[in-house]
């Protein structure tokens, strides 16, 4: 839902007041320390919800461009009611009484009842079906059949556990909300006020825009390098793609086609460190590790991702015949860094700080002040006063979907600690399974693709993170970091997978083009990426554990025959066109290689080789007779 577009009047100052609070103070506790956390968590919550009730409407009926006064009651409420919660918390939290009093029960109640309500305005059905669902299992779950059955829990004792304590909506997911997430929002919001986005896309230009399909290209290493900041799939799209995919439509693309590669590349920056859509903060808060031991394992992995994109592009590029963009259609390089490239060294600052091992807050807090002093020494990067302020405005706003869905998962992340419901649906999958531990891969692979559908990156990994990933550590006794990035990677892959396949349809609103064409077509372009997490998860080296030269040249040996041979296969094409005979038993070699078993990788290696050989001999005899 769009937010309101209000001009003027004292609830418009109320409104650029309350942003730039809620800026100044993650600003503040980032560079000068956090305040305790439930205090922390509760004051960031309080102006979020305070502010999603003014900007965004309950229904698409309401007015856009004021605030009726039922909305200004919610926000009051949400900003009285988590202030309470912040004053009494420990007193509360620390009693003797076996229950709470029934107003510390009514304020509870309040403060959850709005956090759904922001969360259906700000981020959409999806995540309140989903907390509602949680609540319902929780009260009623002896009502469940079989090894679901809950022996369920009052309302009272459901308010006291869900707002009076740290196991809920105001646990650990909501502060690392109210902590890194916050700054790392600003972050890409400042440096983006320098002009970095026009540099990203003159360099992905520059150095691809006179290969083959060069268009596609651009857009595939632009939307990666906006995604190591934005990390974004659906933002991401939106930015890069308004210039990557006219770009693709002139070098001679389809714009459903275009769309696709968009939505594809744009879906890698949530697994691209080294922000990761936030999520690689949570991860590492969650599994109790250093940060950069999330990137590292990471980097491979998306590596792969956009290798596999980038095949698809070439070979749908060398099936059609396109050229690149000619010589005089280039920008320079030159001139895009000396203009912009200043612009950078904080983005490397920000890596070479986290690669350091010092805290996500102090890195993203020196990058903040490198840019804002950087940006001074050129006319075309310096950010003014108003362009500050208006940073402080907008890094707000964008952090407010993101906060709800934060909070509002809260509520399963707090179902399935007092119920043991993941537990119970590892026992299921067990029976599924029958013992088999690729068929568990596999089933896992499809609840957390389920799990991730309509919703953001940072709520997607969340509900994957508590219900998909400690089967995989349970049952087949995968390391936790593997197991998290393993579920992490097909919840984001939700995006582009049809029929709910957000990343698509933003692309395809910006085309003009049917959402479900973009989605399938995305889905295919995709297709390789699909299989990518069973060849790092069976091998541990590209994961960057137990680590040996031989075992990272077999894993990545590994990984790209595997997705070359799953593109050609799709796309029909390797050094020629190719018919059934050759795509079926390419699918079938992928498939060998992505099982785990070392007979079958050796045998699918050799089916996808013989292939694309037999095709290279083919290509070079049809050479030779023409150059006869």
């Amino acid at each position: 839902m769009k937010i309101r577009n209000i001009r003027e009047g004292f609830v418009k100052k109320v409104l650029i007041t309350a942003c730039i609070i809620l800026s100044l103070f993650h600003l503040y506790t980032a560079g000068f320390g956090l305040l305790p956390p439930m205090q922390q968590r509760v004051f960031h919550l309080a102006f979020i919800l305070f502010l999603v009730f003014l900007l965004f409407p309950a229904t698409t009926r309401s007015p856009k461009d004021r605030v009726p006064w039922y909305d200004i009651i919610l926000a009051i409420a949400a900003l009285a009611s988590n202030f309470y919660i912040f004053f009494v918390f420990d007193y509360v939290a620390f009693r003797f009484d076996i229950s709470i009093s029934f107003t510390n029960f009514l304020i509870g109640m309040v403060a959850l009842l709005l956090i759904i309500e922001a969360t259906r305005r700000a981020v959409g059905k999806e995540l309140v079906i989903l907390c509602v669902i949680s609540i319902l299992y929780m009260l009623f779950g002896y009502l469940f059949p079989g090894f679901l059955r809950y022996r369920g829990m009052s309302l009272v004792r459901l308010v006291e556990y869900m707002a009076w304590s740290t196991d809920g909506p105001y646990g650990i997911v909501l502060q690392v909300s109210a902590s890194y997430i916050f700054t790392f929002i600003y972050f890409g919001v400042l440096i983006s006020k320098t002009g970095i986005g026009e540099l990203f896309n003159d360099l992905a230009v520059a150095i691809f825009g006179r290969t083959r399909g060069g268009g596609a290209k651009v857009s595939v290493f632009a939307s990666g390098l906006m995604g190591t900041i934005s990390g974004i799939a659906v933002a991401n799209v939106a930015t890069t793609g308004s210039f990557t995919i006219p770009l693709m439509k002139k070098s001679g693309y389809s714009p459903t086609f275009a769309a696709a590669v968009e939505a594809v590349s744009s879906t890698g920056g949530q697994i691209m460190p080294p922000i990761m859509g936030a999520s690689a903060f949570i991860m590492a808060g969650i599994l109790g590790i250093p940060y950069v031991h999330v990137i590292k394992a990471a980097v491979i992995p998306a590596l792969l991702y956009y290798f596999a994109v980038f095949l698809a592009v070439d070979l749908r590029a060398l099936a059609i015949g396109l050229k690149g963009l000619k010589k005089e259609d280039l920008p320079s390089i030159k001139k895009a860094l000396r203009e912009r490239g200043l612009m950078l060294i904080p983005v490397i600052l920000l890596v070479a700080l986290l690669i350091r091992g010092f805290s996500p807050l102090f890195c993203v807090f020196y990058s903040i002040v490198a840019t804002l002093v950087i940006s001074v020494f050129n006319k075309k990067t310096r950010i003014s006063l108003k362009d500050f302020m208006n940073s402080l405005i907008e890094g707000a706003q964008k952090a407010l979907s993101v906060a709800t869905a934060c909070a509002v998962v809260g509520f399963t992340v707090g179902m399935i600690g007092a119920t043991g419901l993941g537990m119970a649906l590892g026992d299921g999958i067990i029976s599924l399974a029958g013992d088999n531990s690729f068929i568990c891969l596999i089933l896992i692979a499809i609840v957390s693709l389920i799990l991730g559908t309509g919703l953001p990156p940072t709520a997607c990994y969340i509900v994957v993170a508590v219900i998909a990933a400690p089967i995989l550590i349970r049952l087949l006794e995968i390391r936790p970091l593997m197991a998290h990035l393993f579920v992490y990677y097909y919840g984001m892959l939700a995006v582009i997978t049809p029929p709910v396949a957000l990343a698509s349809f933003t692309a395809a609103g910006l085309v003009g083009e049917s959402p479900y064409k973009v989605g399938w077509e995305a889905f295919k372009l995709g297709a390789p990426a699909y299989v990518i997490p069973f060849v790092f998860i069976t091998s541990p080296a590209l994961m960057l554990f137990d680590v040996t030269i031989g075992g990272i040249l077999f894993g990545l040996f590994r990984g790209i025959i595997m997705v070359v041979a799953i593109a050609a296969s799709l796309q029909g094409f390797i050094f020629d066109k190719i018919g059934y005979f050759s795509r079926i038993p390419l699918f079938i070699s992928a498939i060998l290689i992505m099982y785990s078993s070392t007979w079958s990788n050796i045998a699918g290696i050799i089916i996808a080789l013989a292939v694309l050989f037999i095709h290279f001999l083919m290509m070079k005899s049809i050479t030779n007779l023409q150059k006869e």
